[in-house]
C-alpha cells in the first residue's frame, strides 16, 4: 500500500491538539508526502500551514487517514471516509478505546512504522440504516457500532416488532434495543450484558436494553439478512422513542415508524502496527492479563 498524501483529523475540542497534529504533519513531511488537514479540524486547531479540506472531498485524493482522539472521533470520520476505501490509523487521545489502539505516547514510532510498510490491514463490516414513515424514507445513516432504537427522555418501556428477512423473531418490550456489528460489541452493546464478538465476524448482533422479560435475550444472526424493527407501542407516561446512529446521529419516531438494518456495501479499514492483536486489547483494555489476590 503506498501512500502519498495523508489527512490529519484532530478531537479539536481537546485543548493542545495542536502541538501533536504538527508532529505528526512534520512527521509526514520529512517522508515527502503532502499533507492536508480535516477543515473542521484546521479550523478548531488554528493549524494553517497546511491545506485543509471537506471530508466529503477526500476521495481520489487522499490515501491515509491518521486520526487523533478517542472512539467517537474514529467512528464519525470512518463514516464520512467508508465510502472512499480510506484507510484509518487510529492514534487513542481519549480514554478507554477499542478502536484507537495506538497510545499517543507511541504515535510517532507508529507513523513511521506504517510508512515504512509495517503495518496489518483489517477491514471492519458497517451497518446501513433507514427510518421510513408511511413508506417514505426520513433518513438514511451509516453506524460502524450501532443503530439504537430506545425510549426518550423519562417515563415507561416501547414495544418493538423485530422481523428478519419479513421474518418474525420477536415482539419486545424494554427500554430499547441494539442492533451492532462485531466492532459495537464491546461498545453500548457490552455494557447491556451483550457478548463480545471477533470484529471478523460477519453477522448482526440484537441486545434488548432492560427487557421487560428476563428471557429476552442477545442474539446473533447473519448479516446477508435485512432487519425491519417497527416502534409500535409507547407505554402509558413515556415521551416517545427515537433511534441514533452511533449516538452521533438521530431521529424522533412516531408509533408505526419502521427501522431498517442491513449490512453498508462497503466496509472501513483499519491499519495496525505489527503485532496488533483483539485479544490483546482486550486484555489490556479490561484488564484480564491482571490476576486476583487472596
Amino acid at each position: 500500500m503506498h501512500f502519498s498524501t495523508v489527512a490529519l483529523f484532530g478531537r479539536y475540542q481537546d485543548s493542545g491538539m495542536d502541538t501533536p497534529l504538527r508532529r505528526m504533519a512534520e512527521i509526514l513531511k520529512h517522508a515527502g508526502l503532502s499533507v492536508v488537514l480535516d477543515k473542521d479540524t484546521a479550523i478548531h486547531t488554528g493549524v494553517k500551514e497546511y491545506p485543509a479540506i471537506e471530508a466529503s472531498e477526500m476521495g481520489g485524493k487522499v490515501d491515509l487517514a491518521v486520526v487523533m482522539g478517542g472512539d467517537g472521533t474514529v467512528l464519525g470520520v470512518g463514516r464520512k471516509l467508508s465510502p472512499y476505501n480510506i484507510p484509518i490509523l487510529g492514534i487513542n487521545h481519549g480514554r478507554l478505546g477499542f478502536i484507537t489502539d495506538i497510545p499517543m505516547e507511541n504515535a510517532t514510532e507508529a507513523l513511521e512504522a506504517v510508512l515504512e510498510g509495517k503495518f496489518s490491514k483489517e477491514s471492519r463490516s458497517l451497518l446501513s440504516g433507514e427510518v421510513i414513515r408511511d413508506e417514505a424514507v426520513l433518513t438514511s445513516d451509516l453506524a460502524i457500532n450501532d443503530v439504537v432504537l430506545n425510549r426518550s427522555g423519562y417515563g415507561g418501556m416501547i414495544e418493538i416488532e423485530v422481523l428478519y428477512d419479513d421474518d418474525l423473531m420477536y415482539k419486545q418490550r424494554a427500554d430499547g434495543l441494539i442492533v451492532s456489528t462485531p466492532t459495537g460489541s464491546t461498545a453500548y452493546s457490552l455494557s447491556a450484558n451483550g457478548p463480545i464478538m471477533h470484529p471478523a465476524l460477519e453477522a448482526f448482533l440484537l441486545v434488548p436494553v432492560a427487557p421487560q422479560t428476563l428471557s429476552a435475550r442477545p442474539i446473533v444472526v447473519p448479516d446477508n439478512g435485512v432487519l425491519t424493527l417497527t416502534l409500535q407501542d409507547i407505554s402509558r407516561g413515556g415521551y416517545g422513542a427515537s433511534v441514533h446512529f452511533d449516538m452521533q446521529t438521530w431521529i424522533n419516531l412516531h408509533i408505526g415508524d419502521k427501522v431498517v438494518v442491513k449490512k453498508a456495501r462497503h466496509k472501513m479499514t483499519f491499519l495496525h502496527p505489527i503485532g496488533y492483536s483483539f485479544f490483546g486489547t482486550l486484555r489490556h483494555k479490561m484488564n484480564w492479563n491482571v490476576m486476583p489476590t487472596n
